[in-house]
């Protein structure tokens, strides 16, 4: 898979890391689309024409890590269980190959999706007293956070030539904590986001065709609900999304 993908992505026109910041989308509506590894280069073969790609140092497919922050009691996780329309993530994302890091917090109101950073030295499991004031800062009030569960996966990100819109493919999906981990090697997770929604997109429309709709889902909640089958948090809400992925993980 990853060499037929990786052919297809070198055919694509590229973009420079400073072309996409100046069309940032820290505020988008965000689709969520999941499929088999297999089918992904179906996918981005039928793109090549309407999209370029991220390339920094001649590379398109990159590593990241993650470390998603909660309260002791997960109240950021039961939010998203819960249905709640407003509520928050935090997390630190590491860009691996670039050794860049970023403590972020994920806003969604309704649909919309806010995300504001800040640059870190590194991935700590302590959150330092700038980064505290940050975080108090972007919701509203004070929380004591602990660390939850850590992701890594591989990425690369597509940009529609007309239009604000990017796409981004993360595979290799795996999440760990200090006591269990496991694995979504078949799964492929794509996102689209958008300033609005907007279903004349060409993405949209080819994955319409392979009969994938969108899918809502949450890499944290996933993570959480996966990693904790033996406590007493609540999973029941994510049950059916839960089966879909390990259908899909377990396909042969």
């Amino acid at each position: 898979m990853k060499s037929k993908v990786e052919n297809i992505l070198n055919r694509f026109d590229t973009i420079g890391l400073e072309e996409i910041r100046e069309a940032g989308l820290m505020k988008r509506i965000d689709s969520k689309f999941i499929f088999h590894k297999e089918t992904l280069a179906e996918i981005i073969e039928k793109l090549c024409d309407d999209y370029t790609i991220l390339t920094i140092d001649n590379k398109n497919w990159f590593n990241y890590k993650s470390l998603y922050f909660d309260t002791e009691n997960f109240d950021f996780y039961r939010q998203h269980h819960n249905g709640k329309i407003h509520r928050h993530k935090v997390r630190y994302r590491q860009y691996v190959d670039s050794n860049l890091s970023f403590l972020e917090v994920k806003e969604r109101q309704n649909r919309i999706v806010s995300k504001t950073r800040i640059r870190t030295d590194e991935l700590s499991e302590k959150l330092a007293t700038k980064e505290n004031s940050f975080v108090t800062n972007q919701l509203g009030k004070k929380a004591t956070l602990f660390p939850k569960i850590w992701s890594d996966y591989r990425r690369f990100t597509l940009i529609a030539k007309n239009g604000q819109e990017r796409v981004t493919f993360d595979t290799s999906l795996v999440f760990y904590n200090n006591e269990d981990s496991i694995n979504f090697d078949n799964v492929a997770i794509a996102e689209l986001k958008q300033a609005r929604i907007d279903r004349n997109s060409v993405f949209y429309n080819v994955v319409k065709e392979l009969r994938i709709r969108p899918f809502r889902i949450s890499k944290y909640c996933v993570g959480v609900a996966s990693l904790h089958t033996n406590s007493t948090i609540k999973r029941n809400n994510f049950k059916m999304k839960l089966i879909k992925l390990n259908q899909i993980n377990n396909a042969n």
